[in-house]
C-alpha cells in the first residue's frame, strides 16, 4: 500500500489492439466468403467459337447499317408466352411478308437460351414463342423478305 492508504490499482489495459484484430478478422472472413461464392459459379462462355465470330464482325456491322438505312420502326412487347415485334416502315405502314428467327440469350447462363421462328400474326406483327423463365434476356432478331435482311438487337426483361 501507499503511504496515503489508497489501494494500488493495476494499470488498465487498452482494448484497441483487440478491436483492430477482430475487425481485420471479420474483413478477411467477409472477403473469403466472396472468393468462395465466385469460385462456385461456373463462367458463362458467350461463344464457343469466339475467333470465328470475330471474323464475322464486319458482316454484322454491315447488316446493322443496312437495317438502320431502311428506316423501319420496331416496337417490342414481351408477353407471358411470346415476344411480339411490330414493324412499320418509314411512312408508318406495317411491313408485311417477313420471316426469320429470334434468338433469346441470358447473360448468366446458357440453360435458357433459345432460337425460335417468327410467325406473322397480322400485317407487320410478328410473334415468337418464349419459355416461362424470367430474367434479363438479350434478343437478337433477324427477319428476311424485305429489301434487305433486317436485324434488331436489344435487351428485354421477362417476368
Amino acid at each position: 500500500m501507499k503511504a496515503d492508504d489508497t489501494p494500488e490499482t493495476a494499470p488498465r489495459r487498452s482494448l484497441w489492439p483487440y478491436g483492430i484484430i477482430i475487425s481485420l478478422s471479420l474483413v478477411v472472413v467477409w472477403l473469403l466468403s466472396f472468393v468462395v461464392f465466385a469460385s462456385s459459379q461456373m463462367p458463362v462462355l458467350e461463344s464457343e467459337t469466339a475467333y470465328a465470330d470475330s471474323l464475322e464482325y464486319d458482316r454484322i456491322m454491315a447488316d446493322r447499317a443496312a437495317s438502320a438505312a431502311l428506316g423501319w420502326r420496331v416496337d417490342v412487347d414481351v408477353m407471358d408466352d411470346a415476344v411480339v415485334y411490330r414493324i412499320t416502315d418509314a411512312e408508318g405502314r406495317p411491313v408485311r411478308g417477313l420471316s426469320g428467327t429470334l434468338r433469346m440469350a441470358r447473360p448468366d447462363t446458357q440453360a435458357a437460351d433459345a432460337e425460335v421462328e417468327f410467325a406473322e400474326q397480322a400485317p407487320g406483327v410478328y410473334r415468337a414463342p418464349r419459355g416461362g423463365i424470367g430474367g434479363v434476356f438479350r434478343l437478337a432478331a433477324r427477319l428476311e423478305g424485305g429489301p434487305e435482311a433486317f436485324v434488331d438487337e436489344r435487351k428485354a426483361v421477362f417476368r
